[in-house]
C-alpha cells in the first residue's frame, strides 16, 4: 500500500512538473523584464542607391514684346536681337519703358515722323539695308535699322551722335540715351538708339 501511494504521488508530482513547464512555455515575456533579450533579424541592403529627384521641366514663358499691339507689331526683334548681348543697364530700362507703355499715336506720330527725317538727313544711317524705324511710347522712343554693308560699327555709333540730328531730337523734347551697335547676320551693321523725354 505504501508503494502504492508513493507511485501515485510521484507520478502527481510529474504531472504537476509537467504542467509548470507547459504553462512556463507558453507566458508571453514582458518587454519591460531587465533579463529579456529582443533578437530582430533586418533584411541585409548591399547597395543604397544615390536619391534621383525627379522634376518637370519649366514651361517656357514667352516674354512679351510690348504691352501695346501696336508696339509689339513695330519694334525690329531682330535688330535687338542682334544687340542684346552689348546691351547696357540703361539700355534694359528703357526696353523696360518700351515693353509696358502704351502708345498715344496722337502724340507718337508726328514725333516718330520729324526724328525718322533728322535720321534720314545723316549719310551713314539713309540708305541703309533698313531705314531707320522709329517707335515712341508714353516717355521713350526708340530708333532701330540696319546699316548698309560696307559700313563699319564705329562709323554708325560716329552717326548715332550726330550733333544735327540729335538737336532736333532735343527740340522735340527727347534727350538722347544709349546707342548700341552690333554686327547682323546678314552682314549689316544694327543699331538701336533710345530716346527719352523725362532726363
Amino acid at each position: 500500500m505504501e508503494r502504492a501511494s508513493r507511485r501515485i504521488g510521484g507520478l502527481a508530482g510529474l504531472c504537476v512538473i509537467g504542467a509548470a513547464l507547459c504553462w512556463w512555455s507558453l507566458m508571453p515575456v514582458s518587454p519591460s523584464s531587465p533579463d529579456s533579450i529582443a533578437i530582430v533579424h533586418a533584411p541585409t541592403i548591399e547597395h543604397i542607391a544615390e536619391p534621383v529627384i525627379v522634376a518637370a521641366a519649366p514651361t517656357p514663358v514667352p516674354t512679351p514684346r510690348a504691352v501695346d499691339p501696336v508696339v509689339a507689331e513695330r519694334r525690329d526683334v531682330a535688330v535687338l536681337a542682334a544687340v542684346a548681348e552689348k546691351r547696357s543697364p540703361d539700355d534694359v530700362v528703357l526696353d523696360g519703358a518700351m515693353q509696358r507703355e502704351a502708345r498715344d499715336p496722337a502724340r507718337a506720330e508726328p514725333t516718330e515722323a520729324a526724328m525718322r527725317a533728322a535720321l534720314l538727313r545723316v549719310p551713314a544711317l539713309s540708305g541703309g539695308k533698313e531705314p531707320p524705324r522709329v517707335l515712341c511710347v508714353g516717355t521713350t522712343c526708340e530708333v532701330t535699322g540696319v546699316a548698309a554693308e560696307g559700313r563699319s560699327p564705329a562709323e554708325i555709333e560716329q552717326a548715332l551722335r550726330d550733333p544735327t540730328m540729335l538737336h532736333a531730337m532735343v527740340a522735340r523734347g527727347y534727350m538722347p540715351g544709349p546707342a548700341t551697335v552690333a554686327a547682323t547676320g546678314g552682314g549689316g551693321v544694327g543699331y538701336v538708339l533710345y530716346l527719352n523725354n523725362e532726363m
